[in-house]
């Protein structure tokens, strides 16, 4: 839990994350994200937020939530990338729906 911890300092530090899973301030609720989703390493935490992301991102693309989805299905560069498809698919839908 100590890396997770330090990990997620240096991402606060830094700004770095877009999307934040858990308020950086509050090391509890930081525990209890961990341990609700069985988090153990920076890898997973990692992963778990790309998640994260990923089913909120989602929700405001296709209306409902991927609930289907486990953050253990890809890697976290692998749900990035899959965040990164969905914003865009949103920034265009948004464009087409706005006249441009």
């Amino acid at each position: 839990m100590k890396e997770i911890k330090e990990h997620v300092a240096k991402l606060a530090a830094n700004h770095k994350s877009f999307i934040i899973p858990v308020m950086y301030s509050d090391e509890q609720a930081l525990v209890e994200w961990c341990d609700h989703y069985g988090v153990e390493t920076v890898e997973q935490y990692e992963q778990a937020a790309e998640w994260e992301s990923y089913y909120d991102i989602y929700k405001e693309v296709y209306g409902i939530r991927p609930r289907w989805t486990k953050w253990t299905d890809h890697t976290s560069e692998e749900w990035a990338e899959m965040n990164s498809s969905l914003l865009a698919e949103m920034n265009s839908s948004l464009l087409d729906t706005s006249g441009h």
